[in-house]
This record gives structure tokens, sequence and C-alpha cells, in this order.
């Protein structure tokens, strides 16, 4: 694993590469932020619009090779997805939003490199500062035929297949069809339900499978698995008449966070209640 080699390139540049691992909050105080952080800006007015031009999947060779090491080093780890995710959530806000995507990878994934302890935050930094020398770097050991083969089967499923967390159906509480609206969900921790869906209408369109929640996947306090369901949201209930006409949005919702929604669409009510 050759996180070292990224040093500077996903800063763009060495004098900015001393970012790196700093935050204003300490990490303890930072894991009881609550879901509204700098990662849960969709819906946001001040980003800006996305860019639907640009559809380079990688624009550096770093940003392949961090999505290569995560497939390859994630299968040998003990930590969920949710956990990997919790991480980027914890990046300092100004750090979060000065830094690619792919940065917030590499930033997740060697702190829970160093969490499994197959290498110290020292040696880390260590090997980087060798890099932003142009020292050379000991050549890496001679890899085990068997333990290769393994690894790359492995990351080959989860790239094709995904990570397999599918359980055996629990009872649902909704189906296809039905009207539901999303719960305000702020909580300290990790969750999928965004920000901007919360107490908005929607349909059921589709079910997924029962999956164990992130809620509680990401700090080990167990799969809790629930029934997870794809809910369209119509763009003019999240984001009123500034939406693009016709646009809807799919978000795959787990049980607990919505409830049966019999008062139709935001738009419906508002029309509603200006007859009288």
């Amino acid at each position: 694993m050759r996180l070292d080699l990224l040093t500077d390139r996903r800063y763009g540049d060495a004098g900015t590469a001393d970012i790196h691992g700093t935050a204003a909050v300490p990490s303890d105080e930072r894991r009881s932020f609550r879901m509204i952080g700098v990662h849960d800006v969709g819906g946001f007015h001040y980003p800006g619009p996305i860019d639907t031009v640009d559809e380079a999947v990688f624009h550096d060779d770093w940003e392949g090779r961090t999505m290569a090491m995560l497939l390859v080093v994630g299968p040998q780890g003990s930590w969920s997805l949710d956990e990997f995710r919790y991480e980027i959530e914890l990046m300092p806000p100004a750090e979060y939003l000065q830094t690619a995507y792919y940065v917030h990878w590499l930033e997740s994934l060697e702190k829970l490199c160093v969490r499994e302890g197959w290498f110290s935050s020292e040696e880390l930094s260590q090997r980087q500062a060798m890099v932003r020398r142009g020292e050379p770097l000991p050549e890496p050991p001679e890899p085990d035929p068997d333990k290769a083969k393994a690894q790359s089967e492995a990351a080959w499923r989860i790239a094709y297949h995904g990570v397999g967390q599918r359980r055996p159906d629990l009872p649902r509480s909704f189906k296809i069809g039905d009207r539901v609206r999303a719960r305000q969900r702020s909580h300290a921790g990790h969750t999928r339900l965004p920000r901007f869906a919360w107490n908005k209408p929607g349909v059921i369109c589709g079910y997924s499978g029962t999956h164990p929640l992130p809620d509680t996947i990401y700090n080990r306090r167990g799969d809790n698995p629930e029934p997870v369901f794809a809910v369209r949201f119509e763009g003019v209930d999240l984001w009123g008449d500034g939406a693009e006409p016709g646009t809807s949005l799919t978000i795959d919702l787990w049980q607990s966070y919505m409830d049966h929604d019999n008062s139709g669409s935001d738009v419906e009510r508002d029309e509603k209640e200006a007859r009288g």
C-alpha cells in the first residue's frame, strides 16, 4: 500500500500538504457533530450549479490509484463502508471544501489503515516527507501470490457486484406506490438521510432489499437491518419554485427514515390551503 506516493498530488503542491491531518476540533469532539455538516450540501444554493460537461472519471493518475487501493484494501480491513464515509464527514470543513473528491477518500483510507494497525501516523508522515524531499523509497516486499490473487478477486467482486450487505428480508411497513414523508432526522453521527429531504413528501417506486442500518453500522453498534426503498421526490417539493422544471430525485431510504403520508405533495397541500 503506497499511500505515501500520493502525498503531493492531492493538494496540488507540497506547500499546502501540511493541512493534511490537521483539525480545528479534536477528533473525539468532532465525532459528536450532527449530520448537518459541510458534506451535506445537497440543495444549497451557494456551491453553484453542477458541472455536467466534465464527465472524466479521473482527472489525474493518483485518483485512479486511490480508488484501486480502496478496492484492494477495503476487504482486508474490519471497517464498514459507512465507517469509511463517516471518516470523510469528520474532515475539517475548510479542508473538505478545498480538496478534491478523491482526497476525501484518501484521508479516510489513511485513518482506517492506521486504526487497523497496519502502520502508524508517524510512519505515514515520515514516508510523505521522503516523497516531498524526493528521496528514494525502500522497495516493498515481494507479494505473496496467493494473497495477491485473493485480494484481486475480492476487489473485482466489490467493483462489479458491490459489498454484499443484503440481509434476509424482514417485514415491510411500506409498498410500491405508497406516499411517504421523510422524517426530520438530525442526530449525532452518521446517517444516509440527507438534510434536503427532511420532512419532504415522496412516492415509493422500488424495493431494494433489507440492509444494515448506516446509523448504527458506522460506530459498530450492530447491523440492525431494515427494508430499504427507492423513494421518488419531485424537484418542486424538494427545492420549491426554483427547481428545474420536470426534475425528480430518487433516494434509497431505510424504513425508519420515513412515515406514511396522506397529505399529498407540498405543492398540492399549498394549493388546497390557498383555496381555503
